[in-house]
């Protein structure tokens, strides 16, 4: 990172620490946020996307937290990493959502749709509960019937070229994982989205773990991760699946668990979230699990027996955990 990127981040952290106490309410901009990682340009349409997610709060002090594990991390574990892929996962880090503000040429009722979804909490079943269940269930009051939020989600789709399931299809689970990461693609893919390149897979890949692997629907074999770990092409320096995209899917992941309220289950302590993070790590990249069946060399064989690159990942993911600092 350069020097002036690393005063910025540094004057940026230094007035975000001022406002993390809980009962801080102020809206933080997306600018202060990529000031703080050294992201100096970014397109209109993605500064519109950031700009609406951290006009929620909690989200954004979500991000900054992400932000500063890394920097805790990289203070006292600085070998962990490659110096550039430290300064790459941290750029990562707020770009990784911007998919829950719809997708990039999206009306902009869409996107608003898209961004109302993902403002519900305490969602329950969301395994099973379908996309139309939700807003009949959780969005009855919204300005919209849930007929007509149904009609415009089914629209979404049809237009979207990343979704292929309707709303009575699609479950909530899938939308909340799945959906927005394929949407993130699509703005961060943008040619003149004027991102450093080596950002982009650990901001569209965070979801691995829970087997997401954005596509477009339309073009066969145009997943983002290819068979053997490749990326479906060269970001920069950045060509496989490896460390920096790993860190960030922990991080989120890390974050999730402390942080989040789902249906009954209250936000874990640190313990107890590196404790399910090492058990969801040791599943995932194990003997037939979501993120093995992606790196594989060969995906079609149902075992998608672990691989040299892939043991290697859940050992580095498992060391990354074991470093994960406890917040104040």
């Amino acid at each position: 990172m350069e020097r002036h990127q690393e005063l910025a981040r540094e004057r940026a952290l230094q007035h975000f620490a001022e406002d993390m106490a809980p009962e801080t309410k102020r809206v933080f901009s997306s600018a202060e946020i990529l000031d703080m990682v050294g992201i100096e340009t970014v397109t209109e349409e993605v500064a519109q996307a950031l700009e609406r997610i951290f006009h929620d709060v909690e989200f954004a002090k979500g991000e900054f937290r992400a932000v500063e594990i890394m920097n805790m991390m990289q203070e006292h574990h600085p070998d962990l990493l490659q110096p550039e892929e430290w300064d790459w996962a941290r750029q990562a880090t707020p770009l990784t959502d911007i998919g829950k503000y719809g997708g990039p040429m999206m009306s902009m009722d869409k996107k608003e749709l898209v961004f109302k979804m993902y403002e519900v909490k305490g969602v329950e079943n969301g395994n099973s509960l379908t996309v139309k269940e939700f807003f009949a269930k959780y969005m009855a009051e919204d300005d919209a019937t849930p007929e007509q939020n149904t009609i415009l989600f089914d629209e979404l789709v049809a237009e979207s070229k990343f979704a292929n399931k309707p709303a009575d299809k699609m479950t909530m689970q899938e939308f909340w994982s799945g959906l927005h990461t394929k949407l993130t693609a699509g703005y961060l893919e943008d040619p003149q989205s004027a991102l450093p390149s080596e950002c982009i897979p650990g901001a569209v890949c965070h979801h691995i773990m829970e087997g997401v692997n954005p596509r477009d629907i339309e073009k066969p074999g145009s997943e983002f991760i290819q068979p053997g770990g490749k990326f479906v092409r060269a970001y920069g320096s950045r060509d496989r699946y490896g460390a920096p995209e790993l860190l960030v899917a922990l991080i989120d992941q890390y974050d999730a668990f402390t942080s989040r309220t789902l249906g009954d289950r209250k936000p874990l302590d640190h313990r107890q979230a590196l404790e399910v993070l090492a058990i969801k790590v040791n599943k995932a990249f194990g003997e037939g699990g979501k993120a093995t069946k992606i790196l594989a060399n060969n995906p079609d064989n149902k075992e998608a027996h672990q691989e040299e690159h892939i043991m290697a990942l859940r050992k580095l993911a498992l060391e990354l955990i074991s470093n994960i600092p406890e917040q104040a």
